[in-house]
Order: C-alpha cells, then sequence, then structure tokens
C-alpha cells in the first residue's frame, strides 16, 4: 500500500488539505508520517486509537508508515507516533481554540483530492459514475423492517 500510495505522493497530497500550526522545531512526526500511520493501521484492522500505543513499535509498520524509513547509521527507527498525538488529528474537523488545536482539516479540499485521485486514475475521463452508498451485496426479501437494499446491475 505504501508503495502505491508514495508513487501518487497520497499521505503528501492528504497533509497539504490541513493547516499544521506545530512548532516546527518540537515535530517529531511530519503530518504525512501521522496520515500514513493513521490510514495504514486501518487497512491492517487496527480501527481504535488506542491500539497505536502497542503496535507503534512494530517494526513492519513502521517501515510502511514513516516517509523515510532510513535512520543514519542504522539504528532502529523510533517509535511512532501514540494515541494522544493521533487524537489530535483526529478532532482536526472539529472546532476548537487555536491554542491547543494544532491540526485544522480542510474538508472541501480533502473532497476535491479524492475527486481528482479518481478522475487521475482513468486516461479519459468515464462515460458514467455509479455511486453505490450501500456497500452491501446481500438482497433482503420480502418487506423487512430496516430492509434498504439498492441493487446496481
Amino acid at each position: 500500500m505504501r508503495q502505491v500510495a508514495g508513487r501518487l505522493n497520497l499521505f503528501g497530497r492528504m497533509a497539504a488539505c490541513f493547516d499544521d500550526r506545530r512548532n516546527r522545531k518540537q515535530v517529531t512526526h511530519p503530518l504525512p508520517d501521522l496520515l500514513a500511520q493513521r490510514v495504514i493501521a486501518m487497512a491492517l484492522g487496527y480501527e481504535d486509537l488506542k491500539d497505536h500505543d502497542l503496535v507503534r513499535n512494530d517494526p513492519l509498520l513502521k517501515v510502511t508508515a514513516v516517509a523515510r524509513p532510513r535512520v543514519p547509521g542504522g539504528a532502529p527507527l523510533p517509535a511512532l507516533a501514540g494515541s494522544s498525538t493521533l487524537g489530535r488529528l483526529e478532532r482536526s474537523f472539529e472546532e476548537a481554540d487555536q491554542r491547543y488545536h494544532k491540526f485544522t482539516a480542510q474538508p472541501s479540499r480533502l473532497q476535491d483530492l479524492y475527486v481528482e485521485l479518481f478522475t487521475g486514475s482513468y486516461a479519459t475521463a468515464p462515460e458514467r459514475i455509479i455511486l453505490d452508498i450501500d456497500a452491501t451485496d446481500i438482497e433482503t426479501h420480502g418487506h423487512q423492517r430496516g430492509g434498504f437494499f439498492l441493487a446496481f446491475r
């Protein structure tokens, strides 16, 4: 995943959709690395932030979730960000006091990035785009309560 994301510069482009007001001299984990760590960990099934306190020292996650995984002198990679740091990133979508709120997400820029990534994956624009919001493939039978099913065929 990181290899493909690296070619797309996915996490760098995602980071451009956030305002990062941290003091650069005190930053241990660059924003693209925080985004990569969170996205890759979620893809691996670590959905809860508390999971990061356990997997932040996992060697494979370190290599895949860090933009520049090489450390001078062959020293081991430092630990990834913990749950508190990633929690600040996740709360970046909320309105808050800028003194303590160091990240601010720009949702409209993220939406534009997603559209740009999608359309950029085609040589020519698709003739039609179908958004299947319901991701289930199981048809419901009869008039079951809550049986909302959108089947595109």
